[in-house]
C-alpha cells in the first residue's frame, strides 16, 4: 500500500504544481496553457523515461556501447517522425509532441530490455546485489 502511495508521488506534485512551477518560471497566457498540456502528458510516461535513460548506462558498463547507442537512435528517430505526424499531420499540438516523445522512449527502453533480457544480463545484476548483501 504504502509503495504504490509513493510510486505516485512525482506524479502528484507535477499535476499538483504543474502551473505553480510554470508560472515561477515566467510562462503566462498561451505559453502557461501549451506548458500545462504538454507537462500533464509527459508526467503520464515518466516511468519510460526514467528506465529508458536508465537501462542505456548498463548496457554501455556491460560492454554493449554500440547496442546503446542503437537504442537511443531508435528511440530519437522514434520521437522525430511522431513528432511530424502527431503535430503536424493530426494537429495534435504540445501534446501530440509530448506523446511522441514518451512512444519514442518508450522504443528505447524495449530496445535496452531485450539487449538485456538475451545477454541475461538481469541474472548477473541480482547475483551482484545478492553478493553486496
Amino acid at each position: 500500500m504504502a509503495f504504490d502511495y509513493f510510486e505516485h508521488c512525482p506524479d502528484s506534485f507535477n499535476f499538483l504544481l504543474n502551473s505553480p512551477l510554470l508560472r515561477l518560471l515566467g510562462a503566462g497566457g498561451q505559453l502557461l496553457t501549451l506548458g500545462e498540456e504538454y507537462i500533464a502528458v509527459i508526467a503520464i510516461g515518466a516511468a519510460l523515461q526514467v528506465i529508458g535513460t536508465g537501462l542505456v548506462p548498463f548496457i554501455r558498463n556491460h560492454g554493449g556501447s554500440f547496442y546503446a547507442m542503437v537504442s537511443m537512435i531508435a528511440g530519437f528517430i522514434t520521437n522525430i517522425i511522431l513528432d511530424c505526424v502527431f503535430v503536424w499531420v493530426l494537429e495534435q499540438g504540445a501534446s501530440g509532441a509530448a506523446w511522441a516523445t514518451i512512444i519514442g522512449q518508450g522504443v528505447t527502453m524495449l530496445i535496452a530490455l531485450v539487449y538485456l533480457l538475451r545477454k541475461k544480463q538481469f541474472t548477473q545484476l541480482r547475483m551482484s546485489f545478492v553478493l553486496f548483501i
